[in-house]
């Protein structure tokens, strides 16, 4: 009877490792074809997302600086600030941003002017981590404008009109003035007033809301004319900055002669 029940110990230790490694390498495929299965669904998913170029992406407003100015300097370097970038990533990169022709007025027409856009280009991200960005960037450029034209006009992304400028030869000046405010009469309402110094030919009027902030002279040389201008409250004295252009009366001989007025808008810092 023991003859019958002979059993031979490595063949069964052989076939039982066998049979553990067999298990093994099934388990191996699955969980290797398990990865190619989930790397192709990520291609699938980022598929939409995959690294391209993307041309003229929508920028909201382009203006020249200082803010509100009334003048550029014909072939001088003119910062233009760059409001609103719209990149879509938070990886995406700027690969060009200039400020090109877009239009132009015929050189006959009374003021000649030449219309300037963005052009621009982004390269958005390869990695499928990087976040989706709904803020907003802001930069600056600077740009030689040549003395070709009368006006400058400065556009969005969407051709809206965000800053006009006139072309002149000439040299750019700040100052600045104090005081306390004085109470006038100015068109039947009462206004709060300060005059600059005598030998500066400035006056600020503040209407008290009913009219916009005012800085004006009635004695300026014809070849000085008011660019920018902003006041802000220190104490019980305010103080006004300004600044303002001489032109080279040599470009504009005609225009230097005798004395005017002029005034402009006054902002609030």
């Amino acid at each position: 009877m023991p003859g019958l029940f002979k059993i031979n110990s490595r063949k069964v230790v052989f076939q039982i490792f066998s049979c553990s490694a067999f298990l093994r390498l099934i388990g191996l495929a699955f969980f290797f074809s398990g990865l190619v299965f989930i790397s192709g669904c990520g291609q699938s998913i980022w598929s939409d997302r995959t690294s391209s170029k993307v041309d003229n992406i929508r920028i909201d407003s382009v203006l020249i600086l200082p803010k509100n100015s009334r003048f550029i300097f014909a072939d001088s370097s003119t910062g233009i600030q760059v409001k609103g970038l719209h990149l879509g990533y938070v990886c995406s990169k700027i690969l060009n941003l200039n400020l090109s022709l877009k239009s132009s007025s015929d050189p006959s027409d009374t003021i000649h002017t030449l219309t300037y856009g963005l052009e621009s280009q982004i390269q958005l991200p390869e990695q499928p981590t990087c976040a989706i960005d709904s803020g907003k960037k802001d930069t600056v450029l600077y740009k030689v404008f040549t003395g070709s034209a009368d006006s400058i006009y400065l556009v969005n992304s969407l051709g809206k009109r965000n800053s006009a400028a006139r072309l002149v030869h000439g040299k750019l000046n700040f100052d600045s003035f104090k005081g306390k405010l004085n109470l006038e009469t100015y068109h039947g309402l009462e206004a709060k007033v300060i005059h600059s110094s005598d030998s500066l030919p400035w006056t600020y009027r503040d209407t008290l809301g009913t009219r916009p902030r005012m800085l004006f002279s009635d004695s300026l040389n014809s070849c000085r004319l008011l660019n920018t201008a902003s006041v802000q409250n220190k104490g019980d004295t305010i103080q006004v900055d300004f600044s303002y252009i001489v032109l080279d009366s040599l470009t504009v001989a005609d225009t230097c002669k005798g004395f005017r007025r002029d005034s402009i808008s006054v902002d609030a810092r």
